[in-house]
């Protein structure tokens, strides 16, 4: 096993945000879509993220490091992508690659909104 670099992207525009380094090798991807009306999204997507990570063999100290910072890229999603009437879609995709780097992505398809009570 060698290190791999996490690095984890949100939105359209692909700027890395964090870093951090585990043991992995070979390829797996993880890819699911949730609906934001959806209240259990969020934990969803946590839960399967978590999974994915516990399978790859991540420790759990960084796999919780990891599910943590993940889960407020959806969460910022979830709240700020799409106006209160309207649900759209959160997309989680999680990947290793054959360079032993673990690549996560957030998108939803929302247009940024102002944070309630603001």
């Amino acid at each position: 096993m060698t290190a791999v670099a996490f690095l984890l992207r949100c939105g359209a525009r692909r700027r890395p945000t964090l870093r951090y380094t585990a043991d992995v090798t070979g390829r797996s991807e993880l890819r699911i879509n949730r609906d934001t009306g959806d209240p259990g999204t969020p934990k969803a997507l946590r839960h399967a993220l978590a999974s994915f990570l516990s399978a790859l063999q991540i420790e759990p100290p960084l796999r919780e490091d990891i599910v943590t910072a993940v889960g407020e890229a959806i969460a910022n999603a979830v709240e700020h992508a799409y106006g209160t009437r309207e649900a759209g879609t959160v997309e989680l995709h999680a990947s290793t690659d054959g360079a032993d780097a673990l690549l996560v992505d957030v998108f939803d398809r929302g247009a940024f909104i102002e944070a309630r009570g603001a």
